[in-house]
């Protein structure tokens, strides 16, 4: 909120967060000056009461919740979603009689959620140590490493003397909160070095590795070739030890699919030398080639691909069948359904479930389009020897592209092909049919051969030819530009402004235990030096006085008796503080 009265016009009947009455006056000044009607604040009251009375209506009286049927239910959502990536010589499932070596401070203190606003209080929480302890398991368990991520060498040593004498070894390992949360950027996209050296030094002296992973998103595997299995259990909830340990041991079989790709390397990634350069522009250079688009396109190989995921068990797929053979798609008939069928079997001595995955490829000849695209997928559950016939409905937006010139979703007329996979990569079935689109070719001239045929990055000339209009760097503002939209990072160059910003820190990571790497710490100081500092008192319950913010920018600015005032604030020279 920048303009409360404009809001008022506006219709914005609620600021969030309160700004608890930074603009009272302006608003009382508003209504008196004749520049805001009483009847647009009214409104905006009487919108707010009826929500009010409306939730008071609805509120259920003495309602509650079945706390272990929730558990249950949090189980069963991570057990559907862990992704079993790896799975060499089929050396799990494991069994009770086997001795594991269980190694990894996550094991026991696991990384279950997110952090920032996405955090909340489990009613429950299983860890994965004593989720294998209590189904029987013969486990040592050993921590390996400090939970922040930072190496300790006596723990792991301890590990590596477990592991020389287990029939098995199993590796949790992940990313600590402080390596990704809201409101900060990723660094990179590798592991903490100590899990990274716990999995290398154990591989020295054990073949039978799992690594069990725990993380928000793709990291780097540089010893993939190591270890003989990859469990990945993502952020799986309050759960997810519970859940872990019923796949380690196959009670359940693991069936989630990978809803991205892991790249070999962050440099794999289409737009790796664009993000994190410039704190305010962010070009799209890539266009549609994200994630699998590209690596598919660009012929460029990855970790784990988009779809991807084993299981303890193996599906057949056949019978492909394409109930026409040619589609029309015209003015007059934009909405033609098509249905595709296949049959899958559970070939495995184990029950378990598929996903079947359907793509779309336009296979005419080469243009600015995706090698193929997911349109489809289906979870089939089977036992043993049991076949089931899946089905698709295709419709004209399983074809279509957008179109920039006409504005609306334009068929491509030419040969298709339908893919039938067990992943982007793992195609089992496919058949092309012919399409009679709403246009005979793409709406662009002189596409830039990149787009064609990406290799490599594109260049911005490259980007500025398809998006019709040269891309001017973004300026920052400079000392005598800023105002109270800018941030303190915006700000920094200024020697008084850098001490500001070593208070703040310094504060901040006291409140925060003295940890520096902490989550919250790191969380915090990325919101303070990065939200506009009118926002900074608009969300400090008055805290921080608004003047004062004027008095930071100001100085920023250059204005010397601004600076004066400040460094006199800072040295407690002002009474009115």
């Amino acid at each position: 909120m920048n303009n409360r009265v404009e809001g008022f016009k506006a219709g914005c009947d609620l600021e969030m967060p309160t700004s608890n009455g930074m603009f009272d006056d302006e608003v009382k000044n508003a209504v008196e000056e004749g520049m805001l009607k009483e009847e647009d604040i009214d409104r905006s009251v009487e919108r707010i009461l009826k929500l009010i009375f409306k939730s008071r209506k609805n509120k259920k009286k003495n309602d509650n919740y079945e706390i272990e049927g929730h558990h249950q239910l949090a189980k069963e959502i991570a057990l559907e979603s862990a992704v079993l990536l790896k799975n060499d010589k089929e050396i799990l499932p494991l069994n009770k009689t086997e001795r594991i070596t269980l190694c990894g401070e996550l094991a026991d203190a696991i990384r279950y959620q997110g952090a920032g606003s996405s955090h909340i209080n489990p009613t429950k929480l299983s860890s994965l140590k004593v989720s294998m302890e209590e189904i029987g398991a013969s486990i040592s368990y050993y921590p390996s490493y400090e939970i922040n991520g930072e190496k300790n060498d006596a723990k792991l040593q301890a590990a590596i003397e477990g592991a020389k004498h287990a029939d098995k070894v199993v590796l949790v390992i992940g990313l600590p909160d402080s390596f990704e949360s809201e409101g900060y950027d990723r660094e990179h996209m590798r592991l903490p070095e100590s899990h990274n050296e716990l999995v290398e030094k154990v591989a020295e002296v054990n073949d039978n590795i799992i690594v069990v992973l725990m993380t928000g998103s793709p990291v780097e595997m540089p010893w993939v070739n190591k270890v003989k299995a990859i469990l990945n259990m993502n952020l799986g909830g309050q759960a997810v030890g519970e859940a872990g340990a019923d796949i380690l041991y196959g009670t359940v079989n693991p069936s989630g699919k990978l809803s991205e790709s892991y790249p070999v390397t962050y440099q794999d990634c289409s737009t790796s030398n664009i993000f994190g350069i410039n704190p305010r522009q962010a070009i799209y250079k890539e266009s549609i080639y994200v994630g699998y688009r590209y690596y598919e396109k660009a012929g460029i190989k990855v970790q784990f691909p988009f779809g991807h995921g084993l299981s303890y068990t193996s599906f057949a797929y056949s019978d492909l069948q394409l109930d026409t053979q040619e589609v029309v798609f015209n003015l007059e008939n934009n909405d033609s359904i098509m249905k595709v069928k296949c049959k899958v079997k559970n070939v495995g001595e184990v029950a378990g479930s598929e996903v079947v995955q359907l793509y779309v490829g336009d296979s005419t000849s080469e243009n600015f389009k995706a090698r193929k695209e997911l349109k489809g997928f289906y979870k089939v559950y089977l036992l043993p020897g049991e076949e089931e016939e899946v089905t698709f409905t295709l419709d004209k937006r399983s074809f279509a592209h957008y179109d920039i010139k006409s504005k609306d979703w334009e068929v491509l007329s030419g040969i298709y092909t339908i893919y039938i996979g067990s992943s982007s990569e793992d195609i089992r079935l496919k058949e092309s049919l012919n399409v009679k689109g709403t246009v005979s070719s793409l709406p662009y001239e002189d596409i830039p051969h990149w787009y064609i045929s990406p290799k490599g990055k594109p260049g911005k000339k490259e980007f500025e030819q398809i998006y019709g209009e040269i891309i001017k760097p973004y300026r920052m503002e400079e000392p005598g530009e800023y105002t109270m939209l800018n941030t303190i990072n915006d700000m920094k160059d200024n020697p008084i402004i850098q001490q500001i910003m070593e208070g703040m820190k310094t504060s901040i990571i006291q409140s925060n235990g003295g940890d520096e790497n902490d989550p919250s710490t790191k969380f915090t100081l990325s919101i303070v030096y990065n939200t506009p500092v009118i926002r900074l008192v608009q969300s400090s319950a008055g805290t921080t006085p608004k003047e004062l913010m004027e008095l930071v920018v100001e100085c920023a600015n250059g204005n010397d008796e601004a600076s004066r005032k400040l460094i006199a604030f800072m040295t407690g020279g002002l009474k009115d503080r």
